[in-house]
């Protein structure tokens, strides 16, 4: 299978792997075969100027060389056409036996397969991705940093704030909302260079919900989950970091809840490191959240296994981040693989309540050869 040429037909910017393999993005898909140490991408007239000067092939080649012109003209178009396109670009090469991705197209993988190509699934493909270059965590830390910009202006909105007699929150003579604290965050990126669709600015009980955007007036004495995690738009590099903050002191069990998440981010950060598993550093934080009596998601850390409903910590630990907001490594029960130098993963703990809401603190960190360098420069304060 890893020796076998890895055929692409996918287009840059939902497909990551494209990106990284070709480093060209295009809202259509292309056709790119890496074979050993060659990368021929398959162009249109429209695209070959580009192609050329932006990706890394080291080869480009015309539709038209292989009849596109004469297919259109007899009406071929969709699937069939870029299929015929394939087929021979293929035949051309001598190649009857490819790799694809798991994503390609089911219509034209029918055609081909028809016209006697085996397509192999290429598996492990985000893998490629882990290890980061040096250059890619320059644009993760770019990224990071307009991240961290944007929050403190957010930040700055809430110290701003006035406390309406009701506890809930005014700024500029208006009602301060959820809305209005994630529009301040998402301007302040965009006028960074960054897409942010859906930063959680979660109030109160609604963050007991990990993935709710948040809704609805901000309350004094509130913890508000802030979960901002941006895509630049020119790197397609993503960063992500999450802050709980309230405008002024929260209850009692606000605050135990944010000191044991805080220490088990502590203890999480500090065991990363090259050979460690995901699911060593993962099921470690668990063992201080269920210590700090809360429960996890680890079979026999439920205190009452009757109660269905999701309250303690109930995600994994962390992930990998790159050109996905999500990809490997794992840091959870699924992240069996040793980790390595210049993979770059967060760890963000977590613990909620539907009565209260929820506390989660989230830094993004790289590999290195003898711990790891951690990529998140703010600062962790509770109370604003």
């Amino acid at each position: 299978m890893d020796s076998q040429p890895l055929l692409f037909y996918a287009d840059g910017y939902r497909f990551p792997d494209v990106y990284h393999t070709t480093k060209f993005l295009s809202p259509d898909p292309i056709i790119a075969l890496e074979d050993v140490e060659e990368l021929v991408i398959v162009a249109s007239s429209l695209e070959e100027g580009r192609i050329r000067k932006e990706s890394r092939a080291t080869k480009v080649v015309n539709m038209n060389d292989f009849g596109a012109q004469d297919l259109a003209a007899k009406g071929l178009s969709g699937p069939e056409f870029f299929a015929e396109i394939m087929k021979r670009f293929l035949e051309d090469r001598g190649l009857r036996r490819v790799a694809v991705a798991p994503y390609f197209p089911v219509a034209e993988a029918d055609i081909l397969r028809g016209a006697g190509i085996e397509l192999l699934i290429a598996k492990d493909l985000r893998e490629r991705r882990r290890v980061k270059r040096p250059d890619e965590i320059e644009a993760i830390e770019a990224s990071q940093r307009a991240t961290e910009e944007a929050w403190r202006e957010g930040v700055e909105a809430l110290r701003r704030a006035k406390v309406r007699a009701d506890r809930t929150l005014e700024l500029d003579g208006a009602a301060f909302t959820a809305e209005r604290l994630r529009a301040i965050v998402e301007t302040a990126l965009l006028e960074r260079g960054c897409a942010s669709e859906g930063a959680i600015c979660a109030p109160g009980p609604q963050a007991a919900d990990p993935h709710q955007i948040g809704t609805g007036p901000l309350h004094a004495g509130e913890a508000i989950v802030m979960d901002i995690f941006p895509q630049h738009k020119a790197t397609r590099y993503w960063a992500d970091m999450t802050r709980t903050i309230s405008k002024g002191e929260p209850s009692k069990e606000v605050r135990k809840m944010y000191e044991v998440v805080m220490r088990a981010q502590d203890e999480g950060i500090r065991a990363l490191r090259p050979g460690v598993t995901g699911r060593q550093v993962h099921e470690l934080v668990e063992d201080i959240i269920w210590s700090a009596g809360y429960d996890t998601q680890r079979p026999g850390q439920k205190r009452d296994p009757s109660d269905q409903t999701p309250r303690g910590f109930i995600h994994g630990t962390g992930h990998g981040v790159g050109l996905e907001i999500h990809e490997a490594p794992a840091i959870s029960r699924s992240g069996t693989k040793p980790l390595m130098p210049g993979d770059v993963v967060t760890i963000e703990p977590g613990i909620y309540d539907p009565a209260i809401g929820g506390v989660r603190l989230e830094d993004m960190l790289v590999i290195t050869a003898d711990g790891a360098r951690d990529l998140t420069h703010a600062p962790r304060e509770l109370v604003v």
